[in-house]
């Protein structure tokens, strides 16, 4: 039992330990190709960031476990909103500045709600169960994850039109061209972070890559072995221990980002790795096995719904996320995990 909960812990930290690679990685070999800071943190931050989840995901889908799957992104995502944000804005009372950040907010809530409502099909659509099928897992990743790339792209480029007077930029030179927004304050170059050379950047993503597949394994493995041996449920284990620990590197990068000052990618991180969570992540899982829904969820889900539109009273119109409000944040997340654990 005692090595179970051992090579747990050391799963979650190869989890941890492969994303920062991965990041490191990805990020690198972004910036060789002069890709823009704000489609950096959108989108290949975001997605690495999340690749935790997305590896424990699959062994859990693969091994018939959907109670991992499902809580883990659920707890993930309630985690990104109330810890990261809290912990940011205890360190340093933070506002969200960039517009194609901000125009997120509504597209991450309602991914949120339409996941909720393609899980239930019990109540909504009169079927005999509620699962996540591989036709829904299409509507994730075909449907809501390509729009959630359009919609970044699209917004990016909205921006630079703004600052040029309409001139009609080309996708690739969207992506390859970094530009400031309206909003944005200027970026000193040390925000760009290390620059590693193509070679080490290779070896970080592919070693990266290596840990994350390894932890993904064993952190499913053992979670069952433990909720075997000690208790507590799939479901108590991925909402809590899980959850949190596979949000380590979102919540490690958006320290770092505010320590260089810069919110708005701290946020961009928060809300393009959640959007990532539901879209890419959920929809994959039920492409690997379809998921049953265990309807106890729909309590976690609701909370995860309450907090998203908190989130966007939080960053809309610019408005600085204060002390009080940060710790309230946290203190709402202690009290979640209290219910979750006495609820079991």
């Amino acid at each position: 039992m005692i090595s179970s909960i051992l090579l747990f812990l050391l799963a979650t930290l190869l989890l941890v330990g492969g994303s920062e690679l991965v990041s490191r990685g990805t990020a690198s070999m972004a910036r060789h190709l002069s890709i823009s800071e704000t489609m950096i943190g959108m989108t290949i931050i975001a997605f690495s960031t999340s690749s935790p989840e997305l590896l424990v995901n699959v062994f859990a889908s693969a091994g018939d476990y959907p109670d991992i799957a499902f809580g883990n992104i659920i707890g993930s995502n309630i985690f990104n909103i109330l810890i990261i944000t809290g912990v940011i804005g205890l360190l340093c009372p933070f506002s969200v500045k960039r517009a194609s950040v901000l125009k997120l907010l509504p597209f991450s809530i309602i991914t949120t709600i339409l996941f909720w409502i393609i899980i239930n099909d019990v109540a909504l659509f009169g079927s005999n169960h509620n699962e996540l099928s591989r036709l829904d897992g299409g509507i994730l990743v075909l449907g809501v994850f390509q729009f959630f790339l359009f919609y970044i792209i699209y917004q990016l480029a909205l921006s630079h039109m703004k600052l040029t007077g309409g001139y009609a930029l080309r996708v690739p030179d969207l992506l390859t061209k970094p530009f400031k927004e309206k909003e944005a304050e200027p970026e000193p170059d040390d925000k760009r972070g290390i620059i590693y050379t193509p070679v080490f950047s290779t070896i970080f993503f592919l070693i990266g890559i290596a840990s994350l597949i390894i932890g993904g394994y064993l952190v499913v493995n053992e979670a069952v072995v433990i909720s075997r041996d000690f208790g507590p449920s799939h479901k108590l284990l991925s909402l809590s221990f899980i959850a949190i620990f596979t949000s380590i590197p979102e919540l490690t990068f958006s320290i770092i980002t505010l320590r260089r000052g810069d919110n708005s990618l701290a946020a961009a991180n928060l809300l393009g790795s959640n959007i990532f969570n539901i879209s890419f992540v959920m929809g994959i899982s039920a492409f690997i096995k379809p998921l049953s829904f265990n309807t106890a969820l729909n309590t976690d889900m609701f909370i995860l719904v309450l907090t998203s539109m908190m989130l966007y009273f939080l960053f809309s119109g610019k408005r600085v996320v204060k002390h009080w409000e940060a710790t309230a944040l946290i203190i709402t997340y202690l009290a979640y995990l209290s219910f979750i654990v006495v609820r079991g």
